[in-house]
C-alpha cells in the first residue's frame, strides 16, 4: 500500500471496513506484523526515491515555440508541477516520519481488530524442520513462511475456510498460478478439515465477499475531513462541508480534527457563521455531544451563528 501497484487505498478502506464490521476475521502472526514494522521505513523511502527520481515536467521548449499562448501556459504548468512535486515530497515525508499515512492509518486500523497469533517455541521447531525437509511455503535461506504456516496450524480452528492474502509465488502452485500449492491444500484440509485459497491482491478478496461489500461500503469519511483540515480556500470549505454533511456519524478521532481545523484554520472559522458552515457544526454537537467535552461544545458553539445553531438545537 506504499508501492505502485494495482490495488489501492480506496480497495484498502473497504477491506477495512468488512473486517472491522467482524465479517471476516484477519489473522495476522507475529512474524507478519513483525516484517511490516522492520521493511515499512525501507519500502516508503525505496518509493520517495523513485517519485523524486521522475520527471514531471516537459522542461525547456524550443525556439519554434516562441510567440505562441499553449508555449507560455505549458511553461507556467510546468513550474507549477514541479512546485506541487516538491510540496508533495516534503508532506509525504513528514507524514511518513509521524506513522500518519494514509495508508498507516487504515494498516492500523486493520491490525487493532485482528486476530494476532503470537510466536511460540513449538511452532518455530516445526518450522525449522519444515524448511530443513524443504518442504513449503517458503524458501531454504528463510523461515518466515514456513512460521507463518505453523503458526496458522497451530491456532486457528478447525472447519473455517483459510484465504492467504499473497502475491509471494512461494505459496503459489507452479502448474496453476494464482491457487494455492495442492500440498499447502492437502494439509489443511487433513488437519484442520477446511478449504484454503490463494488470492495475490485485495481485488480478488473483495470480488469474493462482492455481496457483502456494497452493503458494507461507505464513503471515505477520513479523506473528506481531512480535507476541510486542509482547506486553504472559502470555497474549498464549503464544498468540504457539503461532503461531509453526507455522513450521519463521526469517529472520536475525526471529531478532534474537524473541532481542530475550526479552532486553527482561518478558512473555516472566518466563515463559520455563513448559514452551511454554521449548519452543520452545529447538527455535529447535537449528534456527538456524547463524544465531545463541554470545552470542545463551547468552543465550536463560540463560534457559530447563534440562530442558525439554536434553529437546529430546536
Amino acid at each position: 500500500m506504499y508501492d505502485y501497484t494495482d490495488d489501492d487505498l480506496a480497495k484498502l478502506q473497504k477491506f477495512a471496513d468488512v473486517v472491522t464490521s467482524g465479517a471476516v476475521v484477519v489473522c495476522l502472526t507475529g512474524q507478519v506484523i513483525d516484517e511490516y514494522e522492520r521493511n515499512r521505513e525501507k519500502k516508503i523511502a525505496d518509493v520517495l526515491k523513485q517519485l523524486e527520481a521522475k520527471v514531471l515536467h516537459v522542461g525547456s521548449l524550443p525556439r519554434i515555440c516562441d510567440g505562441y499562448e499553449e508555449a507560455t501556459a505549458i511553461s507556467k504548468l510546468s513550474q507549477e508541477l514541479v512546485l506541487a512535486k516538491k510540496e508533495l515530497l516534503a508532506k509525504v515525508r513528514s507524514h511518513a516520519e509521524d506513522k500518519t499515512l494514509a495508508a498507516d492509518q487504515l494498516i492500523q486500523k486493520i491490525m487493532k481488530v485482528s486476530k494476532t497469533v503470537e510466536f511460540d517455541e513449538q511452532s518455530y521447531e516445526r518450522a525449522v524442520r519444515r524448511q530443513q525437509l524443504g518442504n513449503p511455503p517458503g524458501k531454504r535461506e528463510s523461515l518466515g513462511d514456513q512460521l507463518n504456516w505453523e503458526l496458522l496450524l497451530s491456532n486457528l480452528a478447525e472447519s473455517l475456510p483459510l484465504h492467504v492474502l499473497s502475491s509471494d509465488r512461494d505459496w503459489a502452485s507452479e502448474l496453476a498460478p494464482g491457487t494455492i500449492k495442492p500440498v499447502l491444500a492437502a494439509e489443511w484440509q487433513d488437519k484442520k478439515k477446511a478449504t484454503v485459497t490463494l488470492l495475490d491482491g485485495l481485488n480478488k478478496f473483495l470480488d469474493l465477499l462482492a455481496i457483502d461489500v456494497h452493503v458494507l461500503e461507505e464513503p471515505d469519511k477520513d479523506a473528506d475531513v481531512q480535507d476541510l483540515a486542509e482547506s486553504k480556500s472559502f470555497n474549498r470549505t464549503h464544498t468540504a462541508i457539503a461532503r461531509l454533511a453526507q455522513h450521519e456519524t463521526l469517529n472520536p478521532s475525526q471529531l478532534k480534527i474537524l473541532v481542530a481545523a475550526l479552532n486553527q484554520n482561518d478558512q473555516i472559522y472566518l466563515i463559520a457563521k455563513d448559514a452551511d458552515v454554521s449548519a452543520f457544526y452545529a447538527r455535529l454537537v447535537v449528534a456527538h455531544s456524547n463524544q465531545l467535552s463541554t470545552e470542545e461544545i463551547s468552543e465550536i458553539l463560540g463560534h457559530l451563528n447563534v440562530k442558525v445553531a439554536s434553529d437546529v438545537w430546536l
